[in-house]
């Protein structure tokens, strides 16, 4: 099946699950249309001052068609961004933050914390924090209003209600614990306290990874609430139908019981946003996309990284042309012969998205894609012989 552009999609068949990524480069925002029963809103990110987010519930949420959870999974910038701002368009049945109970006052006292300890030389550091906790600060004041608070951690199940079940897998209570006690290093180790969710619509599974780690940057110190122990408690994330792959597709968050290899005609949505400050994900054939398209056929890339690469295709590329940042020889892809450029950053709200619909029996049945986002193959196809091409007509 191959993916239409997002401008195509008009409107959305609400017996569906639609599962909308945002990821422009810096930041991330996650919008799930649950089927006949409202949205699901999960983290927040900009481009220029405009939020994805909120465009996509502008052009596809119904008058009776609440926001009935929105989520904060760990308090980092990049996923914090806009948030206070999209809690107010959104209006949110409830509102949720990784956390113990009561997490508004733990969350948020421990991060306080943490910015006494930033350099003051820094400007930066304080600026970006100042993301965080205005995000966190909407979090409590809504809760303040009266709209119930949830503290997201293994073993939450976040009210949807409908078909759908929502639960969160990690990270344990013990490690927020242990986290939150260390104010000093919250900055440094926010995506530890990353949330982690499973979404169940009849047989179809799909796991939300956040910006959980395996292990740390090191590549030996094993993460205590990272995907090793949330793997060991929860072994049937690996048979899932739809992925939003950990932490901008960083080896440190690749598992291998959740990046299995499934049969050749199996297809699985399986979604990344990149993070280029930190050149994420990386494009080596042992590297960030290469290992993970070793056990998935596609990679549906939000956008390439900071590159004005040339594609024969406008929704294809290979692993070799993120890597040379130009046009592969054509092959024997559809008869559209024209090259197209990729932008190399979104100029409009929703270039750097995909959408992946999903029915109750774990079958893709639509995938459209913004004006930057690539569909990543491990090698072109290969080009039909013209003697096969003629005995096909």
């Amino acid at each position: 099946m191959s993916s239409n552009e997002l401008l195509a999609l008009n409107r959305l068949d609400r017996t569906l699950l639609h599962v909308f990524v945002a990821g422009p480069g810096v930041g991330e925002g996650l919008a799930v249309a649950l089927p006949q029963c409202g949205w699901l809103i999960i983290d927040s990110c900009k481009v220029g001052e405009t939020l994805p987010q909120e465009q996509l519930l502008k052009r596809y949420q119904g008058t009776d068609d609440p926001v009935l959870a929105m989520l904060l999974t760990h308090p980092h910038e990049d996923h914090a961004s806009g948030f206070a701002e999209l809690v107010e368009v959104a209006r949110p049945v409830c509102i949720g933050v990784t956390g113990n109970p009561p997490p508004e006052q733990d969350l948020l006292r421990a991060f306080s914390a943490s910015l006494r300890n930033l350099d003051p030389q820094i400007t930066s550091d304080r600026v970006l924090s100042r993301v965080v906790k205005s995000a966190l600060l909407a979090i409590r004041r809504v809760q303040r209003l009266g709209t119930p608070l949830l503290a997201i951690r293994e073993g939450t199940a976040v009210p949807v209600g409908g078909s759908v079940t929502v639960r969160c897998v990690a990270p344990q209570s013990s490690g927020i614990t242990s986290l939150l006690a260390q104010p000093k290093r919250i900055r440094e180790r926010a995506n530890e306290l990353s949330a982690v969710l499973e979404i169940e619509f009849g047989v179809t599974r799909v796991v939300l990874g956040g910006d959980l780690p395996r292990v740390r940057a090191n590549g030996y110190t094993v993460v205590p609430t990272g995907w090793n122990t949330v793997m060991a408690g929860h072994p049937h994330l690996g048979d899932h139908h739809g992925l939003k792959i950990p932490h901008h597709g960083s080896a440190e968050a690749q598992h291998p019981d959740l990046m299995t290899r499934r049969a050749p005609r199996a297809r699985r949505g399986w979604l990344c946003t990149p993070f280029e400050r930190s050149g994420l994900p990386v494009v080596d054939p042992n590297d960030g996309l290469g290992p993970l398209l070793s056990a998935e056929a596609r990679v549906h890339l939000t956008k390439p990284r900071a590159t004005r690469a040339l594609f024969p295709h406008p929704a294809l590329a290979t692993l070799e042309d993120l890597r040379n940042g130009r046009a592969p020889t054509p092959t024997g892809l559809p008869p559209n012969r024209t090259r197209h450029v990729r932008p190399s950053f979104p100029s409009s709200p929703l270039d750097a998205v995909w959408c992946v619909a999903f029915d109750n029996s774990g079958e893709i049945k639509g995938r459209w894609r913004g004006a930057c986002a690539v569909e990543v193959i491990p090698r072109a196809p290969r080009r039909r012989s013209t003697r096969a091409r003629r005995g096909r007509a």
